[in-house]
């Protein structure tokens, strides 16, 4: 009987850290990513930005 409760509370302890990973740690993520992702590409965009500014030089 004793390795039942042990297994209960060891399944509710799993269940809980589970939930507070969905809860708090994967929309951390999810916008940790959506900032990466918007700052990559606005590095990018202004990085062509100036290469396209830039008068490149055509040696004939």
């Amino acid at each position: 009987m004793p390795q039942l409760i042990g297994g209960l509370l060891l399944l509710c302890l799993v269940i809980a850290v589970v939930y507070l990973i969905v809860r708090y740690v994967l929309p951390a993520l999810i916008v940790a990513g959506a900032v990466y992702g918007a700052a990559v590409a606005l590095f990018n965009y202004f990085q062509a930005l100036g290469q396209n500014v830039r008068p490149e030089r055509v040696s004939s």
